[in-house]
């Protein structure tokens, strides 16, 4: 360690997200094999340099967990350790029992979105117990940064830091603040407060983790907060009750982005951005009918000549004082026929109806498939490309200090290497390792009717979604379907007689020499 406090390396290895978590057949992480391999690779370098790796925030998946909650705190330790046990996950661990039980190797942990857990000292402390297995040198190789503020070092005399990237993401920024309340009032023996969780976590507990244990694939797809929502609503209308509270946060999210395009940044429009959000009466679900709209790429839905966000047709044709979604949440599950005020006409008002009436009676398939139609094509214009700028880049760019001459974050599932426009220095993100999904069947009839079958009953036990990855073991001849691919994205940076060189890199299979399956280097951007 450096006399400023700041710690030294010779060389750092970044891997995020790899959502460690779930239950068989629900599992979005497959691949410990390879990530296994990776560890013991980077375990195995020179030994006389030092050598740091860094799990990047979303280790271990707590909300993929069969009756998860907001916040695990009281039972988190045996979530943890069946996790541990899991045999899809323990290769991964065992792996990192050997990395730290090596000299000269550092190993950090840092917090991200989908494992606030970990930051509970009993729930860190039996992770680092079971990764040291009583050895003292091993335990000091353990470096914990569970407090939301990231890992910073120095390689070369270079400022690398290292944070998860929800930070900011106003849709799963956690409130540290409360967290740390929490981990206390857990520590001293009493009772967790209610945890207020964040619009993202709201969306997987309360809609996404329903929706899963029909279709476990819609875990696959990381978005924008538009897909997942209008998905869960494709695949399960009623699922439009836990849908309001979202609403205040995303379009939050579509306002900023609007700002940012125009060159502005995130502090500057804070007040702005309160006062286009707060209009004067607005109808959550008109705007949540603008947004389906856009996403299926639909002309907005006709409104009454000058009414606009202000239009109240449940209030005027019932009377009924609640605000829309309200309303709808009450009726959830009925889809009775009400009567309307004055008239013995049945009016069809349920969550169902209004789900037609927005999508213009658009079959299920046929929603789905516009949806990740679109999600593709956005992609080939640049969301799946390494050398795009995200939201998430520009956000960290601006924020971080331009001294930091290697930014490296993860969250977004999609891997990034770019030149930082404040400073001199790199960001890259690390994506993730779980499974992607791929959509090239959608363009064609018979694949994607073939490739929906697979998605709403290949799935199903005892499969589940392991019949992604082989179409062919669900039905012979699905066998020429391709639905899944695998990125393993690895950062790193490390000092050489050269300079200090930041990479990108990932993890690909291949046939060994004697036809067993081997794991190989290849490098996708290097500085």
């Amino acid at each position: 360690m450096s006399q400023d406090g700041v710690i030294e390396l010779d060389e750092l290895h970044v891997v995020s997200d790899l959502h460690l978590g779930g239950a068989p057949g629900f599992q979005i992480f497959n691949q410990a094999p390879a990530l296994a391999w990776t560890i013991d690779k980077i375990g195995a370098s020179d030994k006389s340099r030092r050598v740091g790796l860094c799990l990047n925030g979303d280790i271990v998946d707590f909300l993929a967990e069969p009756g998860a909650s907001y916040f695990s705190a009281a039972t988190a330790v045996s979530i943890l350790r069946r996790i541990r046990s899991d045999p899809a996950f323990s290769p991964v661990f065992d792996a990192l029992q050997r990395f730290v039980a090596r000299p000269n190797r550092l190993l950090v942990l840092v917090l991200g979105n989908h494992d606030i857990e970990l930051s509970v000292p009993a729930v860190h402390e039996s992770l680092v117990v079971d990764l040291t297995q009583g050895n003292h040198g091993a335990r000091a190789r353990v470096h914990l940064r569970l407090d939301g503020v990231g890992f910073r070092c120095r390689i070369g005399g270079r400022e690398v830091l290292c944070v998860h990237g929800n930070e900011v993401d106003s849709f799963n920024v956690i409130d540290l603040g409360m967290l740390h309340r929490a981990s206390r009032d857990v520590t001293m023996g009493r009772p967790a407060p209610p945890w207020v969780p964040c619009a993202g976590t709201r969306l997987v507990i309360d809609v996404m983790n329903d929706v899963k244990r029909r279709f476990p694939w819609v875990d696959l797809l990381k978005p924008e907060w538009e897909l997942p929502v209008a998905l869960a609503l494709a695949l399960d209308p009623t699922k439009l009750k836990h849908v309001g509270g979202l609403i205040p946060v995303g379009l939050r999210r579509v306002v900023d982005g609007r700002r940012r395009a125009r060159g502005l940044l995130a502090d500057e429009i804070e007040e702005d951005a309160e006062q286009e959000l707060d209009h004067g009466p607005r109808d959550d679900l008109l705007v949540l009918e603008d947004v389906l709209s856009t996403a299926l790429d639909l002309d907005a839905y006709p409104r009454s000549p000058g009414r606009g966000r202000e239009l109240d047709p449940f209030k005027e044709l019932y009377g009924d004082p609640r605000p829309p979604l309200e309303f709808l949440a009450f009726k959830a599950g009925s889809d009775g026929a009400l009567l309307g005020p004055g008239t013995t006409a049945p009016q069809l008002l349920g969550p169902t109806d209004w789900w037609r009436r927005v999508t213009r009676g658009l079959t299920t398939p046929e929603v789905v498939r516009k949806l990740l139609r679109k999600w593709l094509e956005e992609g080939l214009k640049g969301t799946f490309s390494p050398w795009t700028p995200d939201e998430t880049f520009e956000q960290l760019d601006a924020r971080v200090d331009p001294g930091i001459d290697v930014l490296i974050a993860g969250h977004t599932h999609l891997h990034r290497a770019l030149r930082r426009s404040h400073g001199r220095g790199w960001y890259v993100n690390t994506g993730t390792w779980i499974r992607l999904m791929e959509a090239t069947w959608l363009d064609d009839e018979d694949a994607f009717a073939r490739a929906w079958d697979v998605l709403c009953h290949g799935v199903k036990p005892p499969m589940g979604m392991d019949a992604l990855d082989d179409p062919g073991r669900f039905k012979p001849e699905y066998a020429d379907i391709k639905m899944i691919k695998h990125v393993r994205s690895v950062a790193s940076v490390s000092s050489t007689p050269q300079g200090t060189v930041t990479r990108l890199y990932v993890i690909e299979e291949h046939e060994n020499a004697d036809k067993s399956k081997g794991w190989r280097e290849r490098e996708v951007a290097s500085s």
